[in-house]
């Protein structure tokens, strides 16, 4: 299987990250994070290798973007959540482990 990465910086998407979501048409896992959590530190390196076709992978830095994050009732770092046609899908509750976030995102995106 060949993967295609597509990375979204929703770093860049200020206020409107609601209303930006809305007009992405793939499927996009958004992971939540903050800089100086160690949980994000460690599962960095494993984000920025996620690849799979047709699926948006972006990020967004819940000290630089407060308003988002609270927008979306973030309260753990790392968050990864899926939307789908603009719209909240699912919070991904398992290891930070490449495998089983496969499994999880082809179970959703079925």
């Amino acid at each position: 299987m060949i993967f295609l990465q597509t990375i979204l910086c929703v770093d860049d998407y200020g206020g409107n990250f609601a209303e930006k979501v809305q007009k992405v048409t793939l499927p996009t896992v958004v992971m939540f994070y903050t800089p100086w959590c160690p949980h994000y530190q460690k599962f960095q390196q494993t984000w920025e290798k996620l690849q799979m076709d047709k699926v948006i992978f972006a990020q967004v830095n819940c000290v630089e973007n407060r308003d988002i994050c609270q927008e979306e009732n973030i309260k753990d770092y790392p968050t990864l959540r899926l939307y789908k046609d603009g719209q909240f899908q699912a919070k991904y509750k398992g290891q930070r482990n490449p495998e089983l976030i496969y499994q999880w995102l082809t179970a959703k995106l079925r």
